[in-house]
């Protein structure tokens, strides 16, 4: 049940996410009703080009993990703050991903004004 309701949060976020960056930008007129609109019939390829964003850099990370870069405050603070630090980069990492593919998706569905139109013919 917890992972449909994860399935269902991705989806419907990576269809409204799209709204993000104009909202970032102060793009008038653009509501979570025209980015559902907008994204009508691209859901697959929304949260497989955002799950494949970021998988790399998943992967990386537990690579890591498997490695044995798991270390706790009982291990010593300087392995604990290193592992933390690592962590951290790799969070940081992972959402600045997150962003530039919302940003892509923003400009590939709602072009700029006089360039040609990217998004999915009706």
């Amino acid at each position: 049940m917890r992972v449909a309701a994860v399935v269902a949060l991705v989806i419907l976020m990576t269809r409204l996410g799209v709204a993000l960056p104009a909202k970032a930008i102060g793009v008038r007129g653009l509501s979570l009703k025209t980015a559902w609109e907008a994204t009508k019939g691209q859901t697959f390829g929304l949260a497989m080009g955002l799950v494949l964003s970021v998988f790399p850099i998943a992967l990386a990370f537990a690579g890591l993990r498997l490695a044995g870069l798991d270390f706790s405050a009982v291990d010593g603070s300087l392995l604990h703050v290193v592992d933390r630090l690592t962590f951290v980069f790799f969070e940081t990492l992972l959402g600045l991903v997150q962003v530039a593919f919302l940003s892509f998706s923003f400009r590939f569905f709602f072009p700029p004004e006089g360039a040609p139109a990217a998004g999915p013919s009706n």
